[in-house]
C-alpha cells in the first residue's frame, strides 16, 4: 500500500498540529488576578512579613492599595520586598508596568531579560548589576520586585506562588 504523503511530511504536519495545540491550550488557560487580602494570606504562608504602604502612593490618584510583603532579616530590615498594587483600572496598571519596564532597561550590565505582554498580563524580569527586578501584572493588579540577585530564586517561588 502506498502511503500519501511521505514521513518527513507526516512528521512535518504532525509536529505543527502539536504546536499550535500547545500554544492554544497555553492562550485559553488564563490567569485571574488575586485580592489584597489573597496575597497577604499567601504572604504570610510563605513566611514574609506585611505591610499596608498605600501612603506612600497617596500623590497617584491610580493607585488604590498598596501592600508590602518582605522577607525580614534578624535586626528586622528587609532582606528583599515586593509592592502589591491595585490600580483603578487594568489600563492604568498597564501604564505603571510599561514604566517601571522602562526604569529596569535603563540598568546597565543585563545578563538576562525576559519580557511577555498579553492582553490582560504582563511580565517584565531583568538580572543586572546585581539586581533581580521583576514587575507584573494582571487585570487591574500590579506587582514590583527590586532586590538583590541572591533572593532571585526565593522571590520567583513567591511570584509562583501567586500566580503571577
Amino acid at each position: 500500500m502506498k502511503l500519501m504523503f511521505p514521513l518527513k511530511k507526516r512528521l512535518s504536519l504532525f509536529s505543527l498540529c502539536m504546536v499550535m495545540l500547545i500554544v492554544l491550550t497555553a492562550c485559553s488557560s488564563s490567569k485571574k488576578p488575586i485580592t489584597d487580602d489573597q496575597f497577604q494570606s499567601i504572604a504570610s504562608s510563605n513566611s514574609l512579613s506585611v505591610q499596608d504602604n498605600t501612603s506612600q502612593y497617596a500623590e497617584y490618584d491610580h493607585v488604590v492599595s498598596c501592600t508590602t510583603a518582605y522577607k525580614p532579616s534578624d535586626d528586622n530590615q528587609p532582606l528583599w520586598s515586593m509592592d502589591f498594587l491595585v490600580a483603578t483600572s487594568q489600563d492604568m496598571a498597564k501604564r505603571m508596568f510599561r514604566s517601571n519596564s522602562e526604569t529596569f532597561e535603563s540598568v546597565s550590565g543585563a545578563s538576562s531579560t525576559v519580557s511577555v505582554n498579553l492582553s490582560n498580563y504582563g511580565k517584565y524580569e531583568r538580572i543586572a548589576d546585581g539586581r533581580y527586578m521583576y514587575v507584573g501584572y494582571l487585570e487591574e493588579t500590579l506587582i514590583y520586585v527590586d532586590a538583590d540577585v541572591q533572593y532571585k530564586d526565593e522571590i520567583k517561588s513567591f511570584i509562583d506562588a501567586l500566580g503571577y
